[in-house]
């Protein structure tokens, strides 16, 4: 959490910076300036806590001669690898940009500076300001999926971890040798987090140590850092040295760190004695793995989240190559993956595995050895996610804890809890938060196919509706999945065009065919093609001949907003943007557009879709497309044809609009007399819909209450998910 007085210091030294940027030239550029503008806020904590005799004098010649070489010389600042590359290259710095900031009537006089990360204080600047100066400055940064860690997280994490790792009793003598690991650590505030906690517990314990000594002994003897980002890491430094000398007057200087630039998942196995093939752990930090039953007592991370397809490819076929993580990481995982497979391999027996990450490893196939590594591997296995929010503001994704303990020795259940609120207050109420607990062995068992462990969707084990765990348990001879439909499916139709192929403007011809790009621009069901562009070449009809040609039955979008559909197929070509289903000849393609089409086929769309990337976009890929169930297609037999016909030739709307809710008063603030929530607004769907629902709901024996639960569990659901894109 950044305070407002630290949001607005960001603003305006943001703002300074870009100006300076053009006006300044030092040694490799805008790099050099920016560990230059964070070493002046480093510098600023100093004269605060008055480890700095600092006064601008106007009438010395040079503010360098006059004071900054002096600073640069002093025990206070030999500390911060921020200063000690600079000082030479900064003696053409203007002495107006100093004026600017420090004189009496500069921008850091504005501004309260305290050096107490520990609580929140709403009008100090803390040495947290570091770590979003560094975020918000560094060109690239996000591009490397990193987002550093909110205060509220960080405290949380923390906690939790030491309470898994020691319960309700701990000795000093315990506590005094965890050794804690964040393999990613960017600018500490994890490790600032557990070095807060970590004093919080011997303290407890009637400690004779005094304050110093004890975290002299935290941050030297404790607390393990690895990242690939050196100036990261001086901020991590800088971050601790500030809290290990919060009120001395003269400050001490760490004299051994455990802090190591470096790419956490190139090396072997620690836990192994293996040839180095890149950053070895071992060799890093050879007082943790003694043996082979050493390890680190809590790896508490939030890692990098970088999609497959941006891994560097190096880094990505030496992993895959030297097979680090095993089946843990396939070509398809998510950077992040690397570091929950690397967590195994850093932990002791009994050690505590604290992270935070993306949810999608929980629903996509690259996450399925995980899923059995945890349920073999783990006890007291935790998940928590959020319903209505989202954690980093700088983040476009979807996050979820996991606390496990390594080892056999503990409980097999698996928890899910899904926070309704915010994180506090959701921790503190019942009513706030939703459990559900399954077995370990239960979940390996779901997860079965042929002998095969191939796992399930985890995040509906955590999201779905209680009613729907219901539905699938007790009727499930009632559904069918479209890979079960279906003797084909595919994504696009495109690959099969001969080359030089172009796309224009609807000309009907013998030589082109309707060409649909994107979900948004279909409005009914069944396509009219005039209403989209086309295809053309001149051999465009002897594709239709190739065995790889695939007319679709019907057509799924990849990524839904608020309108959820499945369209009818045809002779007609689609974007990347689309999956296509070929039916098996028993099944009659009206009556399975019309199942999917219903309201729970479209609930059950929602569930199954993976939220991970925020942005209020379902996403809806092959997996989800294939495994998507929709009750049995033959209960729709009794519709008509003129029916069917009028159902698809009309314009489709949201799914607000088609269950009959008024939007518009849900989005209102809740204060606003005229607010409704979408539970407190009966369904009203149009009559088309509720004629094929009827159906639905009469073949799974529902009563009214479940027939509503379902209206209204869709539409707050995409509701939420809209919501929660802007929640941050």
């Amino acid at each position: 959490m950044v305070t407002l007085m630290e949001t607005e210091f960001c603003r305006e030294y943001i703002a300074i910076f870009h100006r300076w940027k053009e006006e300044i030239e030092l040694p490799k550029g805008s790099k050099n300036l920016l560990r230059l503008f964070i070493g002046f806020v480093n510098l600023q904590f100093c004269i605060e806590n008055k480890w700095i005799n600092f006064e601008i004098n106007a009438k010395q010649k040079s503010f360098f001669d006059s004071f900054l070489e002096s600073i640069f010389s002093s025990e206070s600042v030999v500390s911060s690898n921020f200063f000690s590359v600079l000082k030479d290259d900064i003696r053409t710095i203007p002495d107006t940009l100093v004026e600017e900031l420090f004189s009496a009537n500069g921008l850091f006089s504005k501004y309260r500076f305290c050096s107490d990360e520990s609580t929140l204080h709403e009008s100090h600047v803390t040495p947290s300001v570091l770590s979003t100066l560094f975020e918000k400055l560094v060109e690239q940064r996000q591009a490397l999926g990193t987002f550093y860690t909110p205060k509220t997280v960080v405290q949380f994490m923390a906690k939790h971890s030491f309470e898994k790792l020691f319960n309700l009793n701990s000795s000093e003598d315990q506590l005094l040798s965890t050794k804690v690991i964040d393999p990613a650590c960017g600018s500490g505030a994890l490790l600032l987090g557990c070095a807060e906690e970590l004093e919080n517990r011997v303290k407890s314990t009637a400690s004779n140590l005094s304050t110093l000594d004890l975290r002299i002994h935290i941050v030297q003897n404790c607390l393990y850092g690895v990242d690939i980002d050196q100036d990261a890491l001086d901020i991590a430094y800088n971050r601790l040295w500030f809290w290990m000398n919060l009120g001395q007057e003269n400050p001490f200087r760490i004299t051994e760190h455990k802090l190591r630039k470096g790419n956490s998942v190139t090396g072997s196995n620690p836990q192994h004695n293996s040839v180095s093939i890149g950053f070895e752990y071992r060799d890093e930090f050879p007082d943790v793995f003694l043996d082979n039953s050493s390890g680190f007592d809590i790896v508490i991370a939030n890692p990098p989240y970088v999609r497959q397809e941006l891994i560097d490819k190096k880094i990505k076929n030496h992993v895959l190559k030297h097979r680090i993580f095993g089946q843990n990481v396939s070509g398809m995982s998510d950077l992040y993956v690397y570091f929950l497979a690397r967590t195994g391999q850093l932990l002791r027996s009994g050690g505590v595995s604290s992270i935070v990450c993306s949810n999608t490893w929980m629903d996509a196939q690259y996450g399925r050895p995980l899923q059995l590594e945890f349920l073999l591997h783990y006890v007291e296995v935790e998940i928590l996610g959020w319903q209505k929010e989202r954690q980093f503001d700088s983040a476009e994704i979807n996050t979820v804890f996991m606390f496990m303990k390594k080892g056999s020795d503990g409980s097999r259940d698996v928890r899910f809890s899904l926070l309704k609120g915010a994180l506090t207050s959701s921790l503190e109420s019942v009513d706030n938060c939703s459990v559900r607990k399954f077995s370990s062995q239960s979940l390996i068992e779901r997860g079965m196919k042929n002998s095969e462990y191939t796992g399930t969707k985890w995040s509906i084990l955590l999201h779905a509706p209680e009613m729907f765990l219901q539905l699938m348990e007790n009727q499930p001879d009632k559904f069918i999945t479209i890979e079960e439909l279906c003797q084909r499916t595919l994504r696009n139709n495109l690959r099969v065009l001969p080359q030089g192929y172009t796309f224009g403007k609807r000309v009907p011809s013998e030589y082109s065919m309707p060409y649909v790009k994107s979900f948004k621009d279909i409005k009914t069901l069944q396509l009219e093609p005039s209403n989209h562009p086309s295809v053309s070449h001149r051999d465009l009809y002897s594709v239709f001949l190739k065995p790889t040609f695939c007319r679709p039955d019907f057509v799924a979008n990849r990524f839904f907003s608020s309108r959820i559909a499945f369209i009818e197929g045809g002779d007609f070509f689609v974007s990347d943007s689309f999956f296509l289903g070929k039916l098996k000849s028993q099944y009659n393609s009206r009556e399975v557009i019309l199942s999917l089409n219903s309201t729970l086929s479209l609930w059950f769309v929602e569930l199954g879709g993976r939220k991970g990337l925020g942005g209020g976009l379902l996403s809806f890929y092959g997996p989800e497309f294939r495994t998507h169930c929709l009750l049995m297609p033959s209960y729709f037999r009794t519709l008509t044809n003129q029916f069917y016909d009028q159902f698809v030739e009309r314009e489709f709307g949201d799914v607000f609009d088609e269950c009959g809710f008024d939007i518009e008063r849900a989005l209102l603030p809740s204060s606003d007399e005229r607010y409704l929530s979408i539970r407190s607004q009966m369904p009203n769907p149009l009559p088309d819909r509720k004629t094929i629902d009827q159906i639905v709901f009469d073949a799974l024996e529902f009563n009214d209450s479940q027939l509503n639960e379902v209206y209204w569990s869709l539409c707050e659901s995409v509701l939420t998910r809209l919501k929660k894109a802007d929640s941050v």
